[in-house]
């Protein structure tokens, strides 16, 4: 039962590191707390015992990762399932960026960088493999009472380019287009920017540096557009349909979400978890994280909430 209770209390404290360094937000704090907190519960109520599931022990000690905000909500719920399945294990996540991400890997103090993008040819020199596991749509929003419901891809480029200046110019109202985009570095602004064949050339009226600052602006922003990644969607933006999807260069060598293909869109990122080497060459403990990551269980964790790959 001892054990039980000091597992809980470091994932806790986990999250609160997470949560004075601005990792994410209250709300994912006391969600963790209310989690741990049941799981201690049901712990005590069955004696103490091994938990169905669990393994008996044998791993210990933190994993600790950093990079893409886009990734936040997949990665804890695979840290959550994780330390669950090993309660000695401790995993320590910072939202920083997928560029933050790999330099902090590459410096030693990550064991894992999660990255919307790939690696560059510049980290690989440093060392950096790139470890793909899922692909994510990237999806275009509007504020919710944008009338526009579709947008060609030509249209899109040239909103970014600042050649359409007013969304009267693609049916809707009378509203100066304000182009809102994440920071450079960002591994979702560079997959959106290679995606249409514009990387450094989109202009933006404000860039900021997470998902969820991208759709807070545009919700509450009448007439601005974003991108974010469209398993972060959520019912405060409202997601534009792209109409000529297939146009050739448009995503070609991504393959989206499931959810990205229902909704006509093939930009997508990749998510990588990138390591200092191979990954036969980390720790035991990292090595059992993407054992996890690649099992039946994780692989279901992340079609939960990425939906399932379209083969």
């Amino acid at each position: 039962m001892r054990g039980r209770w000091a597992a809980c209390m470091r994932r806790l404290l986990a999250g609160a590191e997470g949560l004075k360094k601005g990792s994410f937000g209250w709300k994912a704090c006391l969600g963790m707390l209310t989690l741990l907190l049941a799981a201690a519960w049901t712990g005590h109520h069955r004696g103490g015992g091994q938990s169905e599931g669990r393994e008996p022990g044998g791993l210990s000690g933190t994993v600790r990762m950093a990079g893409s905000t886009s990734m936040e909500e997949m990665v804890w719920a695979l840290a959550e399932a994780f330390m669950e399945k090993y309660p000695d294990v401790t995993v320590t996540v910072e939202f920083v960026g997928s560029s933050a991400g790999a330099e902090a890997v590459i410096q030693g103090s990550a064991d894992i960088g999660n990255l919307s993008r790939g690696v560059s040819p510049e980290e690989e020199a440093m060392g950096l493999v790139e470890n793909r596991v899922a692909v994510s749509g990237i999806a275009v929003c509007v504020d919710a009472s944008n009338p526009v419901a579709e947008l060609t891809r030509g249209q899109l480029e040239d909103i970014y380019r600042g050649r359409i200046v007013s969304w009267r110019e693609m049916g809707g109202e009378d509203l100066p287009v304000v182009t809102v985009g994440r920071e450079a570095g960002s591994g979702t602004r560079e997959a959106f920017e290679d995606a249409l064949g514009m990387r450094g050339q989109c202009v933006y009226a404000n860039e900021l540096d997470s998902t969820g600052a991208v759709m807070a602006r545009v919700s509450n922003t009448p007439g601005a557009i974003g991108y974010i990644s469209l398993d972060a969607a959520n019912d405060t933006v409202r997601i534009l349909k792209l109409a000529d999807s297939g146009h050739e260069g448009a995503g070609e060598t991504e393959r989206p979400a499931e959810g990205a293909r229902q909704e006509g869109y093939v930009l997508a990122c990749p998510y990588i978890m990138a390591t200092k080497g191979k990954i036969s060459d980390q720790s035991a403990l990292v090595q059992a994280w993407f054992a996890f990551v690649r099992s039946r269980e994780g692989q279901d964790i992340m079609k939960r909430i990425l939906g399932p790959a379209d083969e």
